[in-house]
């Protein structure tokens, strides 16, 4: 994880496995973002924040596909289109 810019949490039930992949991206100094929305999944990441804004990294839950990646597909869309959203 150490050599990577971000790692990316997706693994099913996501509050299972929360915690130690948020740890390890801690430990590694990399940014984490995580497909999980649920609500014990995000009690994890808020408990590490401050400890990640100590490491200078970003912990980030619930980009799930709905709100999250559906969000980014529209916002990439618009982009491609030179449109505003």
């Amino acid at each position: 994880m150490a050599e990577a810019d971000i790692a990316i949490g997706a693994l099913a039930p996501g509050y299972r496995h929360e915690e130690t992949l948020a740890r390890a991206a801690l430990r590694a100094g990399t940014s984490y973002l995580s497909s999980c929305p649920d609500a014990p999944g995000t009690a994890v990441l808020m408990d590490l924040a401050d400890e990640a804004g100590r490491a200078g990294v970003i912990l980030m839950g619930g980009l799930s596909w709905t709100p999250g990646l559906s969000i980014l597909l529209a916002l990439a869309a618009a982009r491609r289109e030179n449109r505003p959203i």
